[in-house]
């Protein structure tokens, strides 16, 4: 059998919170939106209701490190609580700001530094990741 034959060739991959949410470029944007992504992704709460957080912050054009660090505590806090996102809003909200502001110091805003800076090294980009 030839490979991409056969019948996991035309099989769909499954779907994922992330995938149905759209970043999907290389770029400091996608990047930057995958990491604002991974946060409520991460909590004790309904995956679709963190992709709904997640792209509350893209609708409000927050899709920069350094376009969600000009915005402010209580506008995050806002647009999360709004798209039901209320228990860890105010916390969530708080680490945003936090992280876009050291994104900016350390990277200039772009993950793909980060990556550079580790040399695409896996554990590398972990240490240097460690409080991004």
């Amino acid at each position: 059998m030839r490979p991409g034959s056969g019948p996991c060739a035309t099989a769909s991959r499954p779907s994922s919170p992330a995938r149905s949410w759209g970043p999907e470029r290389d770029s400091p944007s996608s990047l930057f939106r995958l990491l604002c992504a991974a946060l409520p992704l991460g909590a004790r709460i309904n995956a679709s209701l963190a992709v709904r957080a997640a792209k509350a912050l893209a609708d409000q054009g927050w899709t920069t490190a350094e376009k969600l660090a000009s915005s402010t505590f209580q506008l995050r806090t806002k647009a999360l609580n709004e798209a039901g996102y209320a228990r860890y809003d105010e916390q969530t909200s708080r680490y945003l700001g936090e992280t876009a502001d050291l994104l900016l110091e350390r990277y200039r805003g772009d993950l793909r530094r980060l990556r550079d800076e580790a040399e695409r090294h896996p554990e590398r980009e972990r240490r240097l990741g460690e409080g991004v």
